[in-house]
This record gives C-alpha cells, structure tokens and sequence, in this order.
C-alpha cells in the first residue's frame, strides 16, 4: 500500500511539474498497463526524465526494500527514458 500511494503522490508532484494530466496518466497505467516508452514520452526534458526516474526510486524502495521485479522495472524505466548504461 506504501508504494501505491507514493505513485500517486509521484503524479500529482509531476503534473504539477509538467503539462501533462499525470493523475490520469496514473490511472491508465494502474489499469491498462502501456508499453513504458509510450508512458514516457511525454517527458520530454532531461530534468523531467530524471525526475521520473528518481521518483520511482522512492516508490520502488517506499516498504523499505527492493525485490528482482522491482529491480528490473527500474532497469527498464532507465532504457525507455534512454538513459546511458553503466557498466
């Protein structure tokens, strides 16, 4: 429950930022669950992308831990926001 909530306080934050209906974005992911490059898309700033990602972070380690699923959803937030890779 911690990390659904940090989601949506994650998309008000963000629509606040940005031109985009995040609370309705939030919806449509919640529910229809998109290909991650279209969700992004309309971030179209490095700071914007970069906010995304720091803010998945937070909802990801929100419980206090980190499992493979959420791991690997953050390795492929970063790739479809077209982050460089480190090796």
């Amino acid at each position: 429950m911690h990390e659904r909530e940090a989601i949506r306080k994650l998309a008000d934050a963000l629509g606040a930022e940005a031109s985009i209906d995040l609370p309705a974005w939030y919806r449509d992911v919640l529910l229809a669950r998109p290909d991650l490059a279209d969700v992004v898309q309309p971030l179209d700033t490095p700071g914007l992308r970069q906010y995304a990602y720091e803010m998945a972070v937070g909802v990801v380690n929100a419980d206090g831990s980190r499992n493979a699923a959420e791991a690997a959803f953050l390795a492929q937030l970063a790739a479809a926001l077209q982050f460089p890779t480190t090796t």
